[in-house]
């Protein structure tokens, strides 16, 4: 894999990284690691013989639907929002837009207003919800900027971006608000179980 600024990411919109640049295709092999370990791409291909190709047990793999439930952990300018404002967001569905990518996943529903334009331009998480001045809310997803000035109501739990990522437009999403403390026992649990997994040779 072609490695670029220190990473073997692919940014399909650059054409830069991983596999010359382009997403994967059926029958792609991935190197992983350096001890010759390969992970497929879905397709009809058989694996070179000279590596050693392990896979999930078939009950441990994620199922994806057309719909998720993402939990979001509150940020300090969520109190830029009144409770309305709050409840609008938590109680309501939002679908995924078409001008959604690796940098962000736009939304469309229920539009949300902060008792403020903006801020100064400050660092953004991985998962940060931002709200721009139509209202419609973005989650900062792998390729986000590093730095923006639209408040955020919140953010989306590392472990539930795997599955927004796998949405399509059209597909929805709602959100359930968690404390921070509630994350880290998520976390940490979901830790313990992903450690007593075992993969299984091809």
């Amino acid at each position: 894999m072609a490695e670029s600024f220190g990473s073997t990411a692919t940014v399909v919109r650059e054409g830069i990284g991983g596999l010359n640049g382009g997403k994967l295709e059926p029958e792609d092999f991935l190197p992983c690691g350096g001890d010759g370990t390969t992970i497929i791409s879905e397709g009809n291909g058989s694996q070179p013989s000279n590596n050693q190709c392990l896979k999930l047990p078939k009950g441990y793999r994620p199922v994806y639907g057309h719909h998720a439930m993402l939990r979001v952990i509150p940020g300090y300018q969520q109190h830029d929002f009144s409770r309305y404002q709050q409840r609008r967001f938590f109680g309501n569905e939002y679908t995924i837009s078409a001008q959604s990518d690796r940098m962000g996943y736009r939304l469309e529903g229920p539009a949300i207003q902060a008792d403020i334009d903006g801020i100064l331009s400050e660092g953004i998480c991985l998962g940060a919800i931002q709200v721009p001045p139509d209202g419609q809310p973005i989650i900062l997803m792998n390729d986000r900027q590093t730095i923006g000035g639209y408040p955020k109501i919140g953010s989306v739990l590392s472990l539930d971006l795997g599955q927004l990522a796998q949405l399509k437009p059209g597909d929805d999403v709602y959100f359930e608000p968690i404390t921070v403390d509630d994350a880290h026992n998520i976390l940490h649990l979901a830790d313990s179980y992903f450690n007593k997994i075992e993969p299984i040779l091809c």
